[in-house]
């Protein structure tokens, strides 16, 4: 085991590498394009906003859209990178207009679904419009598109119910799932690449993924506000564990189901088990509170209990040897 870990990060350290040196360049292209955005616009964004579209950017760039692009032997355009930096643009606009209690949800909708019809009632807005208006444009025509983006905005006001302690689990799962599912998917439609099913099932489950995940990393913020998910309704933290391995099980399987070159696979493989490999990370230092106990009272935790650093080695270490668990295989 610890030779075929050492042989897993030898060879998956060019990787590593390189990926790391990706995010780097994507992040402060990104940053040079949203200031271009802003000064074309006479708009200054919030200095939070624009750390989280381009931190999600570039995220988003190096470990899903690129190597699934590769899928169809081509690389990702300029205009393609401009697109997805729009798509991040209205993700992290929308949500701060969906928490702001100055809006109503048919304003929301028609803001979302029917930006040409919508006059901007401030500088954020009027940068919301100009950028779903170019997303619209490009994709509105692609089958399927625009059902994505109402699946989007619903599973959005369906997550008010997140609220109410009596939502049943299956009801949090769904709208879970689909909250992050849709939302990714959507992204898929910002590029240029055919409808193929096996695809946009890899891409759907990999946003349930992402959302399980920002729900593990969110405890304590979410305990706070009252906000119900899957992660705090948990019964004990190894169902938690239990729901995570079905999730990560499904995305395999729908990454059995694609076709295209070995080394290309192998990449989707590895890049995108650093989704999951942080969510166990996580699940570890939350199942080490439990101490044998069946519940763990999650309410009773103190924040830095719930919060898990990524900066300590230990942490990046241990989400190493879960990339190795669920890509290693691949490499060795």
């Amino acid at each position: 085991m610890k030779v075929a870990f050492l042989s897993f990060l030898f060879k998956g350290l060019p990787e590593l590498v390189s990926l790391y040196s990706i995010l780097q360049q994507e992040k402060n292209w990104a940053k040079r394009t949203v200031l271009t955005i802003q000064h074309a616009q006479n708009i200054q964004l919030p200095k939070v906003a624009v750390h989280k579209i381009t931190s999600r950017y570039a995220i988003f760039h190096a470990i899903i859209a690129q190597p699934f692009i590769r899928l169809h032997h081509l690389k990702i355009t300029d205009t393609e990178k401009e697109r997805l930096l729009h798509f991040f643009i209205c993700a992290t606009l929308f949500d701060d207009f969906f928490d702001n209690p100055g809006y109503t949800l048919p304003q929301l909708e028609r803001i979302l679904l029917q930006p040409e019809a919508c006059t901007p009632q401030h500088d954020l807005e009027s940068l919301f419009i100009a950028s779903n208006k170019i997303l619209s444009t490009y994709a509105v025509l692609k089958p399927g598109y625009l059902n994505v983006k109402k699946s989007v905005y619903h599973a959005q006001v369906d997550s008010l119910k997140q609220m109410d302690p009596t939502i049943t689990d299956e009801d949090l799962k769904e709208i879970t799932f689909r909250k992050g599912g849709s939302s990714v998917l959507l992204s898929r439609y910002y590029l240029d690449l055919p409808s193929k099913a096996e695809e946009e099932q890899c891409w759907y489950q990999l946003g349930a993924l992402i959302q399980l995940g920002n729900d593990i990393f969110d405890l304590f913020k979410d305990l706070q506000e009252g906000i119900n998910t899957l992660a705090n309704r948990s019964r004990s933290i190894h169902a938690l564990k239990q729901e995570l391995n079905i999730q990560v099980k499904t995305y395999h399987e729908a990454l059995s189901r694609l076709n295209g070159a070995t080394g290309v696979l192998r990449q989707i493989r590895f890049r995108t088990a650093i989704i999951y490999a942080l969510s166990y990370t996580a699940i570890d230092q939350l199942q080490s509170l439990e101490k044998g106990n069946a519940v763990l009272d999650l309410k009773s935790m103190n924040r830095k209990s719930l919060i898990v650093d990524m900066e300590k080695w230990s942490n990046r270490w241990r989400m190493l040897k879960y990339m190795y668990g669920y890509s290693g295989s691949q490499l060795v």
